[in-house]
């Protein structure tokens, strides 16, 4: 099974259901960055005051859709923490959480599967809908 990033997919409902652990560089480089150039904390495009980054992806057929997140690990939502800039840019690898429709340790398994090859894969190719 693939998956896309689909910023547009719905994600009303979504909770927590698993996690990953990745170097956050090696993600935003696969997946996308923001431009540290621009970054107002109050205004970064966050889901709360807990979450500094939100990455959608569905399915092909998009009869799945996962988000992939940070949750209360950067200085957007504690001033103590890591600048949020070097937490997603961090070359070691960092617990990011995984939000679904559907706790299937199956699919979920399927998707984490998915986020380790493509981050392995040196061949990217983008697809945002």
């Amino acid at each position: 099974m693939n998956f896309k990033l689909n910023k547009n997919a719905d994600i009303f409902g979504t909770f927590l259901i698993g996690t990953i652990d990745v170097s956050t560089k090696k993600f935003t480089d696969r997946f996308g960055k923001f431009d540290t150039n621009i970054i107002d904390l109050n205004t970064i495009g966050t889901v709360s005051e807990k979450t500094s980054m939100e990455f959608i992806f569905t399915s092909e057929d998009e009869k799945r859709t996962y988000t992939i997140y940070d949750y209360k690990q950067t200085n957007v939502y504690d001033s103590d923490l890591e600048d949020v800039v070097q937490f997603w840019n961090s070359e070691s690898e960092r617990v990011l959480h995984i939000g679904g429709f559907c706790e299937n340790s199956k699919e979920l398994d399927e998707f984490k599967e998915w986020i380790y090859k493509e981050l392995e894969d040196k061949k990217w190719s983008w697809s945002f809908h």
